[in-house]
């Protein structure tokens, strides 16, 4: 039993991911209490911020990592060009923050800045250990989340309740990641060979995908830049609803279970019974994840948020309604991006965010909070029937055989003694 777990790549993905929502978890809650009602919304806001540059700034180029490794027959080389175009880029958008920063209008619009170039390096490291070795990859986040834990925590016991310390613990974190991805990684950075046409082939494929994954962040994250700027909705308001969507994204990880170890698979083939195993087991797990908050949700804001959180449980019960939606897109983007359907991705997600934009022009002054819930909801209704009748279609798969696992979906994928290292 033992040796079954350490060499199944799911069971390991999700004991590590298990552990890691439980320490993020308590984590986080330090975080919110240290914050409260007041500041929650705003930190929420910096970081969903931070997250939509650090996207544009990226360009792309690491959303090319599994077409061309697939292509190249020589995955090392391939490793190590990303590592060089990575770290150019990285010195290259520190020196920018160097030179405009006492043009920075105030201490947010620098954090936004100096988080966004960090958010850019960290996202691309780990899109490189997915590929390389997915388990130290979940190890080394299971670490940050202590880490994270450890200094939210100090921050709570200490009694030190302000945004700017919050953010720069934030960057320490970021910081510790960049370090150990690029220690594990283990490739030595060779500027001298960094190639002008190499960089100029993954941006021409990654461009695309840089925008779908734009549209991605946006379709998460465009309610709350919408609701800090709606004058019918308070501080207070925007807060109780980043907590709910706080603990939506923490459900979501069940399906990241799924969506880390195919993203390493099907950087080398399709693997589609696999992927529709995966699918049908998450939808199951989603389910009786989604009830026990649905029943328990209350009283679990309560215990470990504070009763000044409360309100936020009917965001929570609302933004349940379109999870197991979203866990369709959230498995099924990576073999996408795999397989060349770049536009697809890219068509589907545009109609989800102009649906929940035009959604929570209508909804949010009249309906505040829920109505951002609501648009949410639209759009992952419409993102993820998308993607499931696309790869109902690419895999001969019917919807309907979709929903419910059977046996062999089980064994096919916790019974594999199979330890891949991609």
């Amino acid at each position: 039993m033992k040796n079954r777990i350490q060499n199944n790549v799911y069971i390991h993905s999700m004991i590590n991911k298990f552990l890691y929502c439980l320490v993020a978890f308590c984590g986080n809650t330090f975080l919110t209490r240290c914050l409260g009602t007041a500041l929650n919304g705003e930190y929420t806001y910096v970081l969903n911020t931070a997250n939509l540059i650090s996207i544009v700034i990226g360009l792309g180029i690491y959303q090319s990592i599994p077409f061309f490794n697939r292509k190249n027959d020589n995955a090392d080389q391939t490793l190590q060009d990303y590592v060089n175009i990575f770290f150019f880029q990285l010195i290259f958008y520190l020196i920018i923050v160097a030179l405009i920063w006492n043009y920075l209008p105030s201490y947010t619009a620098k954090f936004i800045v100096l988080l966004a170039v960090l958010d850019n390096i960290t996202q691309q490291l780990n899109m490189l250990m997915l590929i390389k070795d997915v388990y130290k990859r979940n190890n080394i986040f299971l670490i940050g989340a202590f880490l994270s834990l450890l200094l939210y925590g100090g921050s709570y016991f200490l009694n030190i309740r302000q945004l700017e310390v919050a953010l720069i613990l934030t960057l320490i974190i970021k910081i510790y990641y960049v370090i150990v991805y690029l220690l594990a990684i283990h490739k030595p950075l060779r500027p001298r060979y960094l190639s002008i046409i190499k960089i100029k082939e993954y941006i021409a494929f990654g461009y695309l995908p840089m925008f779908t994954f734009l549209l991605i962040t946006m379709n998460y994250k465009v309610d709350v830049l919408m609701l800090k700027y709606s004058k019918n909705v308070s501080g207070t308001d925007l807060s109780y609803y980043s907590l709910g969507v706080l603990i939506a994204e923490t459900v979501w990880i069940i399906s990241d279970v799924f969506k880390d170890v195919i993203f390493a698979r099907t950087s080398s083939a399709n693997h589609y019974e696999e992927v529709s195993a995966a699918i049908r087991i998450s939808n199951i797990l989603m389910l009786v994840v989604i009830l026990g908050m649905i029943l328990l949700g209350r009283p679990f804001i309560w215990i470990f948020y504070g009763k000044e959180f409360i309100k936020s449980y009917g965001i929570v019960v609302l933004l349940m309604c379109g999870i197991p939606l979203m866990s369709w897109f959230k498995i099924l983007h990576p073999l996408f991006n795999a397989l060349g359907k770049r536009w697809f991705s890219f068509f589907a997600l545009l109609a989800a965010v102009v649906a929940n934009v035009s959604a929570n022009s209508i909804l949010i002054p009249k309906l505040g909070i829920y109505g951002a819930g609501c648009a949410s909801i639209l759009s992952y209704f419409i993102c993820g029937i998308s993607f499931i009748y696309e790869y109902s279609k690419e895999s001969g798969e019917k919807v309907y055989s979709l929903i419910l696992p059977g046996k062999k979906d089980f064994y096919k994928i916790f019974m594999s003694r199979e330890k891949e290292q991609e």
